[in-house]
């Protein structure tokens, strides 16, 4: 499960051989959270503060070109169906 992005405590990874559609695991000392990338939508949360799902929308948001490039990346032409604009 590598590591594509870290921003203020939250580490960004994406799982090699995931299922589709195109989503994000974030993981924080506190909890952890897991993010579809088309359309930006929070799926799954654990013991984070909404003020903690508010800055991971936020930073998924800034980088979701990138964390799209990355996912495809990883996953292969299969999930090449989201656009990362």
């Amino acid at each position: 499960m590598p590591t594509v992005l870290r921003v203020k405590g939250y580490r960004f990874v994406i799982f090699t051989n995931d299922h589709s559609p195109p989503h994000i695991h974030i993981q924080h000392a506190e909890g952890a959270a897991k993010v579809e990338l088309d359309p930006i939508s929070i799926t799954e949360h654990y013991k984070l503060k909404r003020r903690q799902l508010n800055e991971i929308i936020e930073i998924v948001e800034e980088n979701r070109g990138y964390l799209l490039e990355k996912w495809q990346a990883f996953q292969g032409d299969e999930n090449e169906s989201a656009n990362p604009e």
